[in-house]
């Protein structure tokens, strides 16, 4: 598999996330889902944040790269609940406080990003593994995958960050 066909996998990651996360959105806006929002100031612990985040975001990384065991199939699924799950949230808070969907934005496009780029690797080594195992040869479709999971790991942290700097600036009075 060549960057080409990487490309072919981020694509389709990403259709597959923001997909299901149009379906999410719908979901929200027709249940009329309200979310309790804490007023600023509230309290928030940077370091803590950024733990308890990257802690969360690894999770879905590790989930992502369980799909190699399973051919790309369960990266597939985590991605599309990811999605449900980012579009009803979303939806949810844009219905609720308009303003606070500002906190959000900075990170969400970034970890969109990682999982479509986590993925995109975790299926490229599934479909490397199902050549080993049942073509009996060794694939090129690997090629790239360290890179695109590299990189996924960096854009992670990278969101981890902005979010607890996000809810940090919230909680402080936040954007004008």
């Amino acid at each position: 598999m060549t960057s080409v066909t990487q490309g072919r996998l981020f694509r389709l990651n990403c259709f597959i996330l923001l997909g299901s996360a149009a379906v999410g959105a719908v979901v929200a806006v027709a249940l009329e889902v309200r979310y309790p929002i804490d007023p600023p100031g509230s309290g928030s612990n940077f370091q803590g944040d950024v733990a308890a985040i990257l802690t969360a975001n690894l999770g879905v990384f590790g989930l992502l790269a369980l799909g190699i065991l399973t051919f790309g199939v369960f990266t597939i699924a985590v991605l599309g609940y990811n999605g449900l799950r980012v579009g009803f949230d979303v939806t949810a808070l844009l219905l609720t406080s308009p303003r606070e969907i500002g906190y959000a934005a900075p990170y969400i496009f970034i970890e969109f990003a990682a999982f479509c780029q986590a993925a995109a690797g975790s299926e490229a080594l599934g479909l490397a593994l199902f050549e080993l195992l049942f073509k009996n040869r060794v694939s090129k479709a690997a090629t790239g995958a360290g890179w695109s999971i590299a990189c996924s790991l960096i854009l992670i942290s990278s969101a981890a960050a902005i979010e607890a700097a996000m809810r940090s600036l919230r909680d402080k009075g936040g954007l004008p």
